[in-house]
C-alpha cells in the first residue's frame, strides 16, 4: 500500500504562515546588524587597530611600514564636523586643564606623559605646582595650539614656566590662523617663518611680541612697507631678510631696532644708498650682504660700525679700494667673501640644541679606521694607529641643512597615503561593517535558528539551546584561529617570499584591508562545518556511515574550498584545510552520537 504521509503532515502551519516566521526573523535579524554596525561606527577606530596589530608586527619583523592609516580616520568626528561644524580638538585628545584636578589628587605620581594631551601652559603650571617633581612629558606645539603643525615640520621650545620662548614655522605653509595664534606668545624670543607665503600684512602678529630677539624671515613675500612694522621690536637683536624684495627704501626704520646685532641682507634688492642707512646702526656686530650693487662706495658707510665682528660679502662688487674702508674696524673677527655658507650661516643662523637635532645624523666609524684617517691628513699631528690600538665604535653627530630634509623625506616617505579621496571612508565602513557582522553574530544565528525550528518536529526544538551556542563557539573560534594563528603564519610567508626574490613591497593597507577583515570571517563560516553535516543528517541526505565512506572525496572538496577561500598562498589553504579535517571528523562524532530518527519510522512499524 503506498504511503501518502510526507514531512509536513504533522505541521500546524501553511506555506504562507512559514514565510511570515521567515519574513519576522529575518526582519529581526536586519535589525540587530544594523545596530551592530552603528556601534561598531563608533569604535571603528579601535577595531581598525586591532586588525592591524598582527599586520604591523609581521611588517616590522621585515622592516616595512604599511603605506596608510586607516586608524587615524575618525567616523563620529568626521559626521559631528560634517553636521555640526565641530568635533575632537585637532591638536591632541579630549584630555584637558579640566583633568588636571584629578591629577593633582594622585599622591605617588612620578611621570606622566600628556604628548597628545590639550593642557595649556597654565595646566601644566598648576599640575607641576601639585607636585615639583613629577616628570612631565608633553608637546610644546599642542600647548601653543599648533600641534597640527608637527607633522609639517614645525618646532616649539617653552621655558620653565611653560611659556613659549622659540617656535619655527619653516616650511610648514602655516595658515592667517595659525599666524594669529603666534599674536598670543608674548614671550617668545626667537620666530623663525623662513619661507613662509606670507606678506607684509602678516607681520601684524608681531605687534604683542616685546620681547622678541631673533626673526628670521627669510624667503618671504615681506616688502619695505614690511620693514615698518618691525619698528617696535626694542629687543630685536638678530633679524634675517635674505631672499626677499627688500630695497633701500626703509632700511631706515631698523635705525629705531637699538638692540639689533645681526642683520642679514643677502640676495636683496640693497644698493650702495641702503648701506649708508645700515651705518646708522651703531650696536650691529654681523652683516651680510650680496649682490653687484654693493660696490666700494658703499663700504665707506661700513666703517663707523666700530661694533662689527662679522661682515660677510657674496659675489658683490667689492674691489680693493672697497676693502681699505675696513681698516679702521678693529674688533672685525671674521671677514668672508667665499661663495659657499660658512658652517655657522647655513641653518639661517644659530639654532638650539633641541633645534638642531632636526639637522643631525648620528654616523657611526670604527676607531682605528677614524684614526688611519686622521693620519692619512696631517701624519705629524696623529701618528699612526698600533697594534695596541684599542678599536672600537665611534658615534659622530653631523649636521647639515640637507640631513634634515633627509630625515622629513625619510618620514614622509612612511606617512599614510591615500590614493583617492574617498578610500579610507569607505575602507572604514567596510570595517565597521564586518565588525558589526561578528558582533550581531549570535543574534543572527538565534534568528536563523528560531526560523528553522518553526518548521521542525516540537521534540527537535530543543537542540536550538545546544545547537546555538555551539555554532556562535564555533564561528568565534574560527574568526580568533585565523586572526592569531593563520595571519602570522600567512604574512610571514607571503613578506619573506618577497624578500627572497628581492622585492621592496609597496604596501598600502587598503588594497587588502579585506584580507585582513574577511579572511576571519571565511574561517568563522568554514568552522561551522560539523553543523552542517549534522544538519544534512538531520533531514536524512547523509548519515555517520555514509560520511566515513566518502572520507577522501570529503576531503578533496575541503581541499577545494579552501583553496576559493583563501588568499593565493599555501599556507592560508592549509591552515584553513587542516583543521576542516579535524572539524569534519567532529562532525562525524556528533552524527554517531544522536543519529537522526526518520519522521516515518513509526508508520513503518
Amino acid at each position: 500500500m503506498p504511503k501518502t504521509q510526507d514531512l509536513f503532515d504533522d505541521s500546524t502551519m501553511s506555506f504562507g504562515e512559514h514565510l511570515e516566521i521567515l519574513r519576522v526573523h529575518l526582519w529581526k535579524a536586519i535589525v540587530g546588524l544594523a545596530i551592530c554596525v552603528a556601534v561598531a561606527l563608533f569604535v571603528g577606530d579601535q577595531v581598525i587597530n586591532v586588525v592591524r596589530g598582527p599586520i604591523d608586527s609581521a611588517l616590522q619583523e621585515f622592516g616595512l611600514s604599511t603605506e596608510d592609516d586607516l586608524g587615524g580616520f575618525d567616523f563620529i568626528d568626521w559626521l559631528k564636523g560634517t553636521i555640526l561644524g565641530t568635533g575632537k580638538p585637532t591638536d591632541g585628545s579630549t584630555i584637558t586643564d579640566d583633568a588636571v584636578n584629578s591629577f593633582t589628587k594622585i599622591k605617588n605620581l612620578k611621570e606622566v606623559n600628556l604628548a597628545s594631551a590639550n593642557l595649556s601652559a597654565e595646566g601644566l603650571r598648576k599640575l607641576q605646582e601639585a607636585h615639583p617633581e613629577l616628570e612631565i612629558n608633553f608637546d610644546p606645539l599642542v600647548v601653543v595650539g599648533l600641534g597640527h603643525l608637527q607633522s609639517r615640520g614645525a618646532r616649539c621650545e617653552l621655558d620653565d614656566n611653560f611659556e613659549a620662548v622659540a617656535l619655527s614655522l619653516r616650511g610648514t605653509e602655516a595658515t592667517e590662523g595659525d599666524l594669529e595664534l603666534v599674536k598670543e606668545l608674548t614671550s617668545l624670543k626667537r620666530l623663525d617663518l623662513q619661507g613662509l607665503e606670507i606678506e607684509d600684512e602678516a607681520l601684524n602678529v608681531l605687534e604683542k611680541l616685546k620681547v622678541l630677539e631673533f626673526l628670521n624671515l627669510s624667503g618671504t613675500g615681506i616688502t619695505d612697507a614690511g620693514l615698518v612694522k618691525l619698528k617696535h621690536l626694542s629687543s630685536l637683536k638678530r633679524l634675517d631678510v635674505r631672499r626677499t624684495v627688500v630695497t633701500d627704501a626703509n632700511l631706515g626704520e631698523l635705525q629705531e631696532l637699538k638692540s639689533l646685532e645681526h642683520l642679514d641682507l643677502r640676495n636683496t634688492e640693497v644698493t650702495d644708498a641702503g648701506l649708508e642707512q645700515v651705518g646708522e646702526l651703531k650696536k650691529l656686530q654681523a652683516l651680510f650682504l650680496s649682490g653687484g650693487k654693493i660696490t666700494d662706495a658703499g663700504m665707506e658707510y661700513l666703517k663707523e660700525l666700530t661694533e662689527l665682528k662679522r661682515l660677510e660679502f657674496k659675489e658683490t662688487a667689492v674691489t680693493n679700494a672697497g676693502v681699505k674702508h675696513l681698516e679702521g674696524l678693529s674688533k672685525l673677527e671674521v671677514l668672508n667673501f667665499a661663495k659657499g655658507l660658512s658652517a655657522n650661516d647655513q641653518f639661517g643662523g644659530p639654532l638650539s640644541p633641541e633645534m638642531m637635532d632636526d639637522y643631525t645624523i648620528d654616523v657611526q666609524i670604527g676607531a682605528l679606521q677614524l684614526a688611519e684617517i686622521l693620519h692619512s691628513i696631517d701624519p705629524e699631528m696623529y701618528p699612526a694607529p698600533t697594534a695596541e690600538f684599542e678599536d672600537r665604535p665611534i658615534t659622530m653627530p653631523l649636521a647639515a641643512p640637507a640631513f634634515k630634509s633627509f630625515k622629513d623625506t625619510a618620514i614622509n616617505a612612511r606617512k599614510p597615503v591615500t590614493l583617492n579621496v574617498q578610500e579610507a571612508f569607505l575602507t572604514y565602513l567596510k570595517v565597521a561593517f564586518v565588525a558589526g557582522l561578528l558582533l550581531a553574530s549570535p543574534w543572527v544565528f538565534f534568528q536563523v535558528w528560531l526560523f528553522v525550528a518553526a518548521g521542525l518536529y516540537p521534540h527537535e526544538r530543543k537542540y536550538i539551546y545546544v545547537y546555538l551556542p555551539m555554532s556562535v563557539v564555533l564561528f568565534v573560534g574560527g574568526a580568533v584561529f585565523c586572526f592569531y594563528a593563520v595571519f602570522p603564519f600567512v604574512l610571514h610567508f607571503l613578506l619573506g617570499f618577497n624578500e627572497w626574490l628581492g622585492v621592496q613591497p609597496q604596501i598600502r593597507l587598503s588594497e587588502w584591508i579585506s584580507f585582513a577583515i574577511m579572511l576571519p570571517l571565511m574561517f568563522g563560516l568554514a568552522f561551522q562545518l560539523p553543523l552542517v553535516m549534522l544538519f544534512l543528517e538531520r533531514i536524512s541526505i547523509f548519515d555517520a556511515p555514509t560520511y566515513r565512506e566518502k572520507r577522501r572525496m570529503a576531503i578533496l572538496v575541503i581541499a577545494v574550498l579552501s583553496m576559493f577561500l583563501t588568499p593565493a598562498d599555501p599556507m592560508s589553504m592549509l591552515l584553513m584545510m587542516f583543521p576542516l579535517v579535524i572539524l569534519y571528523e567532529f562532525g562525524i562524532m556528533l552524527c554517531s552520537y544522536s543519529p537522526a530518527k526518520s519522521p516515518f519510522e513509526a508508520e513503518a512499524a
